[in-house]
C-alpha cells in the first residue's frame, strides 16, 4: 500500500465513501436532535468533496489517499489549529476513511502515520481528532495511537422538542 496526494480522478471513490460516512452520520444525528436534515445528502456530500479539494495546496490543510493495487482504498484530511486553553498549534484529524476491503490490514494506521507525520512537520505540539462515540472502531484505533479521552461532546434536542 502505498500514500499519495489527493488527485481528481479520486471522486468517484470518495464521493462513494462520503456517502456511506455522512448517511450514517446524519442518522445519527438526527436521531439524536429528532429533527430532519434540512441539507440535501447530495449537497452534503459535494460540499465534503470540494472541502477535500480545497485543503489540496492549502499551507494549514492536507489529504492523502491510500492506494492498493492502484486502487484508491483510503484517505485522511489534516488541518492546523491553535489549541484553545494552552495557545499552541495542533493538528487536527478532520476525516479519516478506509474502504471496507482494507479494514484490519493496517490501512489507517498508515494514514495516520502520513498525517501525524505532515502534523510534525508543520510544528504541531500536540494533535486531537472528533470522533463519534457510536463509531467503536474509531474509538479504538485513536486510543491505541496514544489520543486520550478528555472531553465529551454531547448532543440534545431543546426542551419544545421533547414534550
Amino acid at each position: 500500500m502505498t500514500i499519495r496526494a489527493l488527485k481528481d480522478t479520486d471522486q468517484a471513490d470518495i464521493l462513494l465513501w462520503l456517502a456511506d460516512y455522512l448517511e450514517i452520520h446524519r442518522a445519527w444525528w438526527s436521531a439524536t436532535y429528532g429533527v430532519a436534515p434540512k441539507i440535501s445528502l447530495a449537497e452534503l456530500i459535494k460540499k465534503n468533496w470540494h472541502d477535500l479539494l480545497d485543503a489540496v495546496g492549502d499551507a494549514e490543510k492536507s489529504v492523502w489517499v491510500l492506494e492498493s493495487q492502484d486502487k484508491p482504498v483510503g484517505v485522511v484530511r489534516a488541518s492546523l489549529d491553535q489549541e484553545d486553553y494552552l495557545g499552541i498549534k495542533v493538528g487536527v484529524l478532520d476525516w479519516v476513511y478506509v474502504e471496507e476491503s482494507a479494514r484490519g490490514k493496517g490501512a489507517a494506521d498508515l494514514l495516520l502515520d502520513a498525517a501525524h507525520a505532515w502534523m510534525s512537520e508543520q510544528g504541531a505540539l500536540g494533535r486531537q481528532v472528533f470522533v463519534t462515540a457510536q463509531n467503536r472502531a474509531a474509538v479504538e484505533l485513536y486510543k491505541r495511537r496514544g489520543y486520550r479521552i478528555i472531553d465529551c461532546r454531547m448532543l440534545g434536542r431543546l426542551e419544545s422538542q421533547n414534550s
